[in-house]
């Protein structure tokens, strides 16, 4: 492990850590994307959620600014408990899709009957999925670093290094 020398003499800043500063707001910026365009393909099938069922209908336009909204926000103000709020919730998103797709969701017009799946809807889930793994890792990354415990209350991630 090579190391170099920081603006900080008591300090020594290794190339793994290096790699850790520029992968992280990387990872991060990815998972933003991701979660806009799942987003905004939730919003572009909400009117045909809401023929299907108003709960359906609410649960997409929900999703759809839950997504959006949250990644804006993580490129911008990166926290801890968004980092954590958008994990919780994107999980939950793909376990319902599973769910939906599978045995069937136990409400709406035909309870416990799979949803017929898209090729749209298994991509949008696909990049849920891989969004989460961005996520874990960025959170792995910042403990590893020490970072979630250097960041005091709702300071921002970017802040860690």
């Amino acid at each position: 492990m090579n190391t170099t020398s920081n603006s900080r003499p008591d300090v020594e800043v290794t190339d793994d850590a290096k790699a850790t500063k520029f992968a992280v707001p990387v990872m991060r910026y990815i998972a933003a994307g991701l979660g806009i365009v799942a987003g905004l393909i939730h919003l572009s099938v909400t009117p045909e959620n809401f023929d299907e069922a108003f709960e359906f209908g609410l649960f997409m336009l929900l999703t759809s600014i839950f997504q959006v909204g949250t990644s804006v926000w993580l490129v911008f103000r990166p926290s801890r408990l968004l980092v954590f709020a958008i994990i919780a919730v994107n999980a939950a998103i793909v376990l319902t899709y599973a769910v939906a797709y599978t045995v069937g969701l136990p409400f709406g017009p035909d309870p416990g009957k799979p949803q017929t799946g898209t090729d749209l809807g298994s991509a949008t889930t696909l990049g849920e999925i891989i969004l989460l793994l961005l996520l874990i890792l960025v959170m792995v990354a910042l403990v590893r670093r020490g970072g979630f415990h250097q960041i005091p209350g709702r300071a921002r991630i970017a802040d860690a290094y």
